[in-house]
């Protein structure tokens, strides 16, 4: 009972980082210019950049700072009975969906993925172990060691995920501008939603999902997609495939591949709103 209950709790973690990602990253994708096919370094720096000044805001207004939260002790997720690898529940989910996104995509940049990722049959020595391994301990070393002023001395690609303490005045217009703007001046019907409504829109979301979950395993169902499928209101972004990035189906996937995310998001405008107002 003891691992159903846990397996339960990661489930709906999982579920509600979909729900939170594809709230988000329509906002976060074209506020930076970052291309979700093809992160270019500046674009995609740009993007962690916002998105840990989205956590630094959030955590603000709980009355917390980057290093009381302990976030490398928040998404440490280690197999109990291995040293330093990942629970091996999760390490299977990812690796599933690993295996059923990459796969095409790479074969269309004549790289094998079968030849690189299945050969691998020892855990620890999977890529996605060490990689998990190696963004703890940069996450533990940088948290437990730096300041905000100190945070400038690491890599780029680290100091831009390091939540601040203070956020300057340009950077809270970002985050709640007044008056509303819409998120980009190409898309001038676009949506215009704050990061703190985004937020308040996530908690209900996220409930939601614990409740239409909580359903399911209720019923006698056996396939969860069919389930919320079938609601009559169900929580969205659960009853198909979505594309994390985007915050739309993956059905339109290759038609995506190669806009802008100006672009994508006029062209996702009806279903992002869509969906923002299934959550109200």
């Amino acid at each position: 009972m003891k691992k159903v209950t846990e397996l339960l709790r990661r489930m709906f973690k999982w579920r509600s980082q979909v729900v939170i990602d594809s709230i988000f990253h329509p906002f976060v994708y074209v506020k930076s210019s970052d291309q979700w096919s093809n992160h270019r370094d500046k674009n995609y720096y740009e993007h962690k950049k916002l998105e840990t000044l989205i956590d630094s805001y959030l955590m603000g207004r709980r009355d917390l700072n980057a290093f009381d939260f302990r976030y490398p002790d928040k998404v440490l997720c280690f197999d109990p009975h291995l040293a330093n690898t990942l629970d091996q529940d999760v390490f299977e989910l990812f690796t599933r969906a690993l295996d059923k996104v990459y796969p095409p995509i790479l074969d269309g940049k004549d790289l094998d993925y079968q030849k690189h990722f299945s050969r691998f049959k020892d855990v620890k020595l999977h890529p996605v172990s060490k990689a998990y391994r190696g963004y703890i301990l940069s996450m533990r070393l940088a948290y437990a060691y730096l300041s905000d002023k100190s945070s400038i001395l690491l890599p780029k690609r680290i100091s831009v995920q390091i939540p601040r303490t203070t956020i300057q005045g340009e950077e809270l217009y970002q985050i709640e501008p007044s008056p509303r703007i819409p998120w980009h001046r190409d898309v001038g019907d676009g949506p215009d939603i704050s990061v703190p409504e985004m937020f308040d829109l996530a908690v209900k979301a996220v409930k939601k999902v614990a409740s239409d979950s909580e359903g399911f395993f209720r019923s006698q169902a056996t396939s969860s997609r069919e389930y919320f499928a079938g609601l009559p209101n169900p929580a969205p972004f659960l009853e198909q495939n979505y594309n994390f990035d985007t915050g739309l189906p993956s059905t339109f996937n290759n038609e995506l591949k190669s806009l802008s995310s100006a672009e994508i998001l006029r062209f996702g405008l009806p279903m992002i709103n869509q969906n923002y107002e299934r959550i109200l």
